[in-house]
Formats: C-alpha cells, structure tokens, sequence
C-alpha cells in the first residue's frame, strides 16, 4: 500500500510504507525458521565461497538470531517448568555441580 500526497504545483510524491527491518522480520519468525536460517548462515560461511565483509555480516546476523533463539528457548523452558514442575529431587540435581567435572579436575 502507498500513499500518494499532492502538492498545488501538480507534484507527486509517493510514500512507501516503512520497510520493515531484518530485526523486526526476525522478530516474527518462527524458532524453526530462525534455526534454519542459523544452518544455512553456518553452511554460507564455512563454504569459504564469500568475501570477508559478507562472512562478518552473515556472522553478526548470526548472533543476533542466536540470542533471539536462545531468549525464546528460556522463555519456552519457564513455560514448562510451570506447566510441569521437576519433583524436588530432579531440581536440586539439575543445579548441583556435575560430580563427574569435579572427577576430571582431579585427574588433571
């Protein structure tokens, strides 16, 4: 849609709606679609077929899509948590250090 203004000259000026940007675009898009577009970003730039400059804004796209992935699976997980909460036992595993990382420390 666009919106056409007048002036008494018999001047045309067109306005266009905003574009929207990469951020809002990815805003919207589902977390399947972001971790698509994350594999395919990964594939782009592993290929070594692009230069530099496209390989550092592929990169930085990358990152801004991650942390929105990564805020949408925190989100997600709370989501669950409530829904169905771990028994006590479960939690406190789930938060207690890994006793085989503190195995591996001894051994090194």
């Amino acid at each position: 849609m666009c919106v056409a203004e007048f002036s008494s000259t018999l001047h045309c000026k067109v306005i266009m709606p905003r574009k929207k940007t990469d951020a809002e675009t990815t805003e919207q898009e589902t977390l399947e679609a972001l971790v698509a577009r994350l594999e395919e970003i990964v594939g782009l730039i592993q290929s070594g077929q692009l230069g530099l400059e496209k390989s550092v804004e592929l990169y930085e796209e990358g990152q801004r899509i991650a942390k929105i992935c990564e805020a949408r699976l925190n989100a997600l997980q709370q989501r669950i948590e409530i829904v169905s909460p771990l028994p006590t036992d479960l939690q406190q595993a789930r938060n207690s250090p890994d006793p085989l990382d503190s195995y591996s420390t001894l051994l090194a």
